[in-house]
């Protein structure tokens, strides 16, 4: 499942609040990628703007993977911000809670993953609107 929000602020306004949404909810910016330029430099022909943040809270990252170290391929949690010509700015996620869901039954990760879902959710809410 994908999380959606549209924003009716600018591109570079969304991308510039992702780090204080963040550390509002205990989280840290680990990298950010921009995707758009990426692909504009390996000649390939991409007129929108898409910037993948790589996101974590520590605390929630150690419990995975105390739990199950096999889920380090599913962390850190990626937000993306994009946009295609004048539509409005995306903030887009896929749900830690399903991804986690999927991968392990262990009622700790379960429990971590829904206060994921809660915070990450938060994040976009606070970087669109």
């Amino acid at each position: 499942m994908i999380h959606l929000q549209s924003s009716a602020r600018s591109f570079s306004e969304v991308c510039e609040r992702m780090a204080p949404a963040c550390q509002s909810q205990g989280c840290g910016v680990l990298a950010q990628h921009n995707v758009g330029d990426t692909l504009r430099s390996k000649g390939i022909d991409y007129s929108g703007q898409c910037i993948v943040f790589e996101i974590c809270q520590p605390s929630h990252a150690a419990a995975i993977l105390q739990a199950d170290p096999h889920l380090a391929s599913g962390l850190p949690c990626r937000i993306a911000v994009s946009q295609q010509g004048s539509e409005p700015v995306s903030v887009s996620m896929f749900s830690p809670e399903q991804l986690l869901r999927e991968a392990s039954s262990d009622a700790v990760i379960q429990r971590v993953a829904s206060q994921v879902e809660q915070e990450t959710l938060r994040i976009m809410e606070l970087v669109a609107h």
